[in-house]
């Protein structure tokens, strides 16, 4: 059993990554870590506390309080 995660961007419309874990475990670090960049580059873009993120335990979510920017994390089992 393998792991993919996905991060999507809903307001491009388009896969933004894409990559194939051994474990759940390095699936969600990597998950996590990637959240938390994203959301710290777009604090810092924005200059102010209008984005928020959550995150699960195989999935997460960065967005901005206008909503003009989303992005998702999903992971999905994938048997090989």
């Amino acid at each position: 059993m393998k792991y993919m995660m996905i991060c999507y961007s809903e307001h491009d419309n388009e896969i933004v990554e894409h990559k194939l874990f051994d474990s759940l475990k390095e699936a969600v670090e990597y998950m996590t870590h990637d959240i938390n960049k994203t959301y710290r580059t777009e604090k810092f873009m924005i200059e102010s506390d209008s984005c928020h993120k959550v995150i699960e335990e195989m999935t997460g979510m960065v967005e901005s309080c206008a909503g003009e920017y989303r992005w998702t994390w999903t992971i999905f089992k994938v048997e090989v």
